[in-house]
């Protein structure tokens, strides 16, 4: 089961038990900063408190809070109790006598000093006043010297207290620099130290209080008064330059670690000055001086002027190199106890009885002593060292001295050379400085190969904790100018974020992917060791000189730098400086120097290092000058710390190179050597395997071996025989002799084959002869430290490769090799056409970006054919590596306080994860491979093991147990799924992450309740309607301007109706839909949304009763309701255009009519047809319609008119014309045609009024037509209601109508109405009627 509650965060700091002579306000400060940064809650600050505050403490909390329990009473009460009890009453006056007699103490600093004042005012009240009384205080209150001398020349009235101590730290630091200690003695009785450093003890030293004697050991020396005129440099401690021309101000203190002076005047060294120069003396000696009654030397500060920097000589103690003080004065040699456990190997402590005494007369006893073989000036001899707990250098004392004829002439010498060089490294300081070179004379410029095509990849992900820090160092390169921000370039190289040995980030193009396999090579020999050895020939000493960021100093020209562009998640990079990694760096570098060194006599180089050399100290001086002087004028910066001044040889490609001319480098074959002897089966067959591997060279091999390979002969016991040590010895000697072992010849192609053991790793550097016959140039092994023994296989194979490259790095630049590895995996991860590995472990990253700069091609091996390095591999040095650096897990557990410790006993117990850690760690192999163990199978090549924890690339693999836990941690801010798993994968990761993040956040209930709504789902089509009003969508709009509106839209036809509403309620909505199907009839369905009205039971009634489905969409989603929402919006848009365009001013009905007759009349987008085409079957007529009526339409008036008379009237001639004076009685009146005005209109005079009327034929008979009595009134009455009779009546009524006649009514004639007028009169009822008129016709 999980655990309920699961903490990440361990705790920060401890909290101490607090004692009754404490101060309880200071505890309760520091008590409440704790419950502050482990984030404690209220409820658990009283058990916390109680826990730490003590046994004793707690018995006074309980004896006051009777009779409640401690527990009972809230944290804020306990406080003022323990408050009230530990901080009795003071008085104020007495604090303040206390504080006005305080003075500076005679070791005392201003610092100090003013701490202390700060420390008394806290209870003397001063309120406002405070800083007034501590300035004058502060200066009243020093003791009488040139510090208070110099703030008495300040006005108190302009200048603030800070201001004041400001100056007196300044001076006071100026003040204390003329006076140095400089041969302090570090002297202890057991393992505590005292500090001597007056120039005179006092005389009443020995009655000193302690806190007198205390506040010397911090500060006698520092304090003093000054015994020179001039103040001396802050760098260096000398008084016979400025600081601003001290060479050694740009150097690291090894004190507290930063730039700018010495250890020896540290300001924040730990009890006073260490020891300058230990002086230990024999303890014989002693004794005699004891004997003779002589006081021993009591070695105190001295005078600056006295100053010698001591003698500092090189020696190898053991194989490793040291630097160790001469001392004429030390009867013995020592070695302190921190560097014989941190450098050297191979040691036993022995008892010793000897003590030392030293010049105050302390006693010092050794932890021990040890012997060591110690080589100096190719002489080697056993020596014996005292071992002591000190961290100061080892000493040689006059024992070693003698020994090696070590004396003070040679001291003298030495000590000359080294003036000599710190003036010329103080000359041309200039170059090094740590700002990045810059090669003056030309730009680089990379070729392609023909036909190259451009490569672009894009941008890596970066993983979420580096990405600060990739950004933070890609800004510091853009300052620096090594890379230039573009928008776009052709070529892009991604980059690989890799972690350096001291957890910072360091990013590398991954060239490897993208511009290598196109750029030609630059064929540039590197110098053979014939040619350096004539360079060097006749050199006494041997300096070598190391470039810093030695690539980077030369500048590319732009179309190398497009080439080389970086493409990042930041954008697109130019590469100002050639980076590591491009294949033809090597020898363009190489190429570079050469030319700039060229003429410089005893000079050569070989890539980034610069040897020189001269017959004599001078000339070797002068030839660093003209070298030193060529690097300035070239712009080129140089590594001081990897400098080397001075030496007596140089070791290069398998030789030595010294004084005494060339000779073979042994340590090429001390791998084969000093190989231990076999101790059991398994290595037996290594070691035969590893003979074997070269036996065509060695005559009668199986002769030789015979001993050894009875061991592997089955059921023989493991016997290591005196026989099978000297076959075992003879052995190694013929795999070094000249018979096998070949001298390095650049013209011959190499092999490096490599490999890795449970316990070590070996490599064989090999050059194939002519013929194709191999043979060893080189043998190199080592053991596996510890930790480095529980590595994945994987791992210890990649480690063999970096440690056999790295350890050969004189043989293998510029150089194409082969590299051979009997693990497969590692193909895809060194392959030279592989990019560098994302998500590989940390140490895989670094070794393949160090392997980047190499040009090689790896290839795979079977393990039996890789004898030589296998048993190499399996019968190691022991070899003391440094430190390859942090892995991931540092880096996480630095950015994430996750509980490493928990993870790792958790990862045991687990099912899976413990097999695939024992798998891992080469323990076991998968017999079967379940479904659960698949996930970590496809990553088998990334998964590695870093202090028993799984890790994939930089994230810690979490047990099963601890996941939910984690969960919650992640969750702990309520984050969504996808912060969730960005923050996730930058620290851990298990099968299915992702899904188990999107389960844990979904089932939330305060996520579940707070998160807005899900990602719209897609769209789905109501179904097609199937006539019109089969469905139609109903919505209400407003306000608009105070106006609310009914909107009806017909599914099928899109058809519109839209209705302004005085009220929205239900029965007015129900009174416009009667309005709406008395006109269209009754729809099938009705969809609207959730409105009051909608869903009142007056509406649903009335839908029942119609048969009207009503359809409602879900509450707050107005997309299911879509296309009355449309309409909504649609004429919601027209609206407010109409109310804003103030030239139009129209009355909202006047709008709602003109939106509806062009809505209706407009093809819709959905339908393609207008809304009344659909809804009608026709299309309504419009005032566009008018654009059209021409040509056939007239025609066909013609075709369909059914009038058929054809009679024309002439002049003069006699006729009857329709008399309109009373319209409801119409009658004809004779007259006679007076003209004729067209083919259908005439002008005729009336002959009984002898008035004119115009008429239409249609309104005229002839008067042949009647034969009547001419004295009788006829009436036509009956006539006129005949068929002819209407049919003229109707024809003569549109005459009138189109040419606007005048009627004449009655008797008189008088004017008619206007067309308009009439065609308002044909509307009313009985106005035919009222027209007609009895006619009477004179005959």
């Amino acid at each position: 089961m999980a655990p309920d509650k699961f903490h990440v965060f361990g705790s920060i700091g401890t909290v101490s038990e607090f004692e009754a002579t404490d101060d309880w306000k200071l505890y309760q400060e520091r008590l409440e900063q704790y419950f502050l940064a482990n984030a404690i809650e209220e409820g658990r600050k009283v058990p916390v408190l109680l826990s730490v505050v003590g046994l004793n403490t707690y018995k006074i909390i309980k004896d006051l809070s009777d009779p409640v329990l401690p527990k009972d009473r809230p944290c804020t009460e306990i406080c003022d109790l323990l408050n009230g009890h530990f901080s009795p009453a003071v008085s104020v006056f007495r604090k303040r006598i206390e504080f006005y007699n305080l003075r500076q103490g005679e070791v005392e600093t201003c610092g100090n000093w003013y701490a202390k004042l700060k420390n008394a005012a806290i209870e003397c009240k001063f309120g406002a006043k405070l800083n007034d009384v501590l300035k004058d205080k502060f200066v009243s209150g020093l003791r009488a010297g040139k510090v208070l001398d110099r703030l008495c020349e300040e006005d108190p009235e302009t200048k603030t207290l800070k201001t004041m101590v400001e100056l007196a730290l300044k001076y006071e630091s100026t003040v204390v620099n003329s006076v140095r200690d400089i041969n302090v003695v570090n002297t202890y009785k057991g393992k505590n130290y005292r500090h001597y450093v007056d120039k005179k003890a006092p005389k009443n030293y020995k009655n000193m209080g302690n806190e007198k004697a205390t506040t010397a050991t911090t500060g006698a020396a520092k304090l003093g008064p000054s015994t020179t005129s001039k103040a001396a440099c802050f760098a260096c401690g000398k008084s016979n330059h400025k600081f601003s021309e001290c060479r050694y101000k740009e150097f690291i203190c090894n004190v507290c670690k930063t730039k700018g002076h010495l250890a020896k005047v540290c300001k924040s060294r730990k009890n006073s000055y260490k020891v300058k120069s230990n002086n230990y003396v024999n303890s014989e000696e002693t004794q005699k001086l004891d004997s003779l009654g002589m006081d021993f030397i009591n070695m105190f500060s001295l005078n600056e002027v006295n100053f010698c920097e001591p003698f500092i000589i090189k020696m190898l103690v053991n194989g490793v190199q040291l630097e160790m003080e001469l001392d004429t004065g030390a009867g013995v040699s020592v070695l302190p106890e921190n560097i014989l456990k941190g450098k050297l190997r191979m040691y036993e402590i022995k008892p010793t009885f000897v003590k030392l005494k030293a010049y105050d007369g302390a006693i010092i006893e050794p932890i021990g002593e040890v012997e060591m073989c110690v080589d100096y000036k190719s002489i080697k001899k056993k020596c014996k060292f005292l071992v002591v707990s000190s961290d100061n250098k080892p000493l040689v004392g006059r024992d070693i001295m003698a020994e090696f004829g070590i004396g003070v002439n040679n001291l003298i010498n030495v000590n000359s050379r080294k003036l000599n060089l710190d003036k010329l490294l103080h000359e041309f300081k200039d170059i090094f400085s740590e700002e990045i070179g810059t090669y003056n004379f030309e730009k680089i410029n990379l070729k392609l190969k023909p036909d190259s095509s451009p490569v672009f990849v894009k941008p890596r992900t970066v993983p979420f904790a580096f990405k600060v820090k990739v950004e933070e160092e890609l800004s510091r390169l853009e300052k620096e100018g090594v890379i230039t921000l573009v928008d776009n370039n052709d070529w892009g190289t991604p980059l690989v974020p890799v972690l350096k040995n001291n957890g910072e980030i360091r990013i590398c193009g991954d060239y490897k992917t993208t511009v290598n396999k196109f750029l030609e090579d630059v064929k540039h020999p590197l110098p053979k060791v014939e040619e350096l050895f004539v360079a060097l020939q006749g050199g006494k000493t041997f300096s070598k000189i190391d470039f810093r960021n030695a690539y980077n100093q030369l500048v590319l020209d732009e179309e190398t730098s497009r080439l080389l562009a970086w493409s990042t998640h930041k954008g697109i990079y130019l590469v100002n400086r050639l980076p590591y990694g491009t294949k033809p760096a090597c020898a363009v570098f190489q190429k570079i120097v050469e030319k700039v060194l060229l003429g410089l006599k005893n000079t050569m180089n070989f890539l980034d290092d610069v040897i020189v050399t001269g017959a004599t100290d001078e000339e070797h001086t002068d030839n660093l000058k003209a070298v030193f002087s060529r690097l300035k004028e070239a712009g080129f910066r140089v590594s001081l710390s990897k400098c080397s001044f001075f030496q007596e040889e140089i070791h290069y490609l398998g030789h030595i190179i010294c004084a005494k001319g060339l000779k073979k480098d042994k340590s090429k074959m001390e791998a084969i050597r000093l190989a231990p002897r076999p101790q059991n089966v398994h290595e037996v067959r290594a070691f035969a395997g590893m003979v074997n591997y070269y036996g065509k060279f060695i005559k009668n091999l199986s002769g030789l071996m015979e001993p050894i390979y009875q061991l592997l002969k089955k059921g023989q016991q493991f016997i290591w025989s005196d026989k099978c040590e000297k076959v075992f010895c003879k052995a190694k000697e013929l795999m070094c002799s000249d018979d096998i072992l070949v001298h390095y010849d650049p013209s011959l192609e190499l092999v490096l084959s490599c490999d890795a053991s449970q316990k070590g790793i070996g490599a064989v550097l090999s050059c194939i002869l002519p013929g194709g016959i191999e043979k060893p140039v080189t043998y190199i092994s080592r053991v596996l430290n510890e930790t480095e023994q529980k590595y994945s296989v994987i791992i210890k194979e990649a480690l063999a490769i970096f440690w056999a490259v790295r350890k050969l790095n004189q043989y293998l630049p510029g150089k194409k090799f082969i590299l051979r590895t009997d693990h497969k995996p590692l193909l895809a991860i060194f392959g030279e056409k592989k990019g560098i590995p994302v998500m590989a472990a940390g140490k895989l990253q670094r070794w393949a970006m160090f392997l980047a700069g190499f040009d090689y091609n790896i290839v795979y091996i079977k393990g039996s054919e890789n004898g030589a390095a296998d048993g190499l591999s399996r019968l190691p040095l022991k070899v003391k590596e440094e430190d390859l650096g942090e892995d991931y897990l540092k880096f996480v557990e630095r950015s994430c306080p996750i509980d490493a410790c928990m993870i790792r006993v958790e990862t045991k117990k687990d099912r899976i994860l413990s097999a695939v850690l024992s798998v891992i760690n080469g323990d076991s192999v998968l017999e079967e491979i379940s479904a659960e163990m698949n996930t970590f199978i496809n990553k088998k090549n990334e998964l590695y093991v870093e202090e028993g924890i799984i890790m994939w690339g930089y994230r810690v693999v979490i047990p099963k147990v601890l996941q939910e836990g984690l969960l919650n941690e992640l969750h702990g801010a309520h984050m969504g799924a996808a912060k969730m798993k960005n923050l996730a994968r930058t620290y851990f990761w298990w099968p299915n992450l992702d899904k188990d993040i999107e389960k844990f956040v979904s089932s939330c209930i305060l996520c579940v309740e707070a998160r807005p709504n899900p990602p719209l789902a897609k769209l789905i089509k109501w179904p097609d309607s199937v006539g019109v009003f089969d469905r139609v969508h109903i919505d209400f709009l407003g306000p608009v301007s105070g106006k609310m509106f009914f909107v009806l839209t017909d599914a099928f036809s899109k058809w519109p109706e839209i209705y302004e509403m005085p009220r929205t309620d239900a029965k007015f909505m129900i009174d416009k839909l009667k309005d709406i199907f008395a006109r269209y009839g009754l729809p099938n369905k009705i969809v609207s949304d959730n409105g009051p009205q909608f869903v009142s039971a007056e509406y649903r009634e009335f839908c029942h009763r119609n048969g009207i489905r009503v359809i409602t969409s879900p509450p707050f989603h107005p997309s299911t309701n879509g296309a009355a929402e449309n309409a909504v919006k649609t004429f919601k848009a027209c609206l407010l255009k109409f109310i804003k365009d103030s030239s139009k001013f129209m009355s909202v009905s006047s709008v709602i009519s003109r939106y509806l007759f062009n809505y209706r009349n407009t093809p819709h987008w959905v339908t393609g047809e207008c809304p009344s085409m659909l809804m009608f079957g026709r299309k309504v007529r419009t005032r566009l319609d008018l654009l059209r009526e021409f040509g056939g339409r007239k025609d066909d008036q013609f075709k369909n008119f059914k009038g058929k008379r054809e009679v024309e009237f002439e002049e003069g001639e006699m006729c009857f014309a329709r008399d309109y004076k009373n319209p409801n009685k119409r009658s004809w009146k004779k007259g006679v045609v007076e003209e004729v005005l067209g083919k259908r209109i005439y002008l005729v005079r009336i002959l009984e009024s002898n008035v004119v009327w115009k008429r239409h034929l249609d309104q005229m008979i002839k008067s042949g037509d009647f034969y009547r009595n001419p004295s009788e009134n006829i009436d036509y009455e009956n006539e006129l209601n005949s068929d002819v009779g209407k049919q003229l009546d109707d024809e003569l009524e549109k005459e009138i109508v189109k040419e606007k006649l005048d009627l004449v009514l009655g008797e008189a004639s008088v004017e008619t109405p206007k067309s308009d007028e009439i065609g308002r009169c044909e509307r009313r009822p009985g106005l035919r009627g009222n027209i007609k008129k009895v006619i009477k016709l004179d005959l």
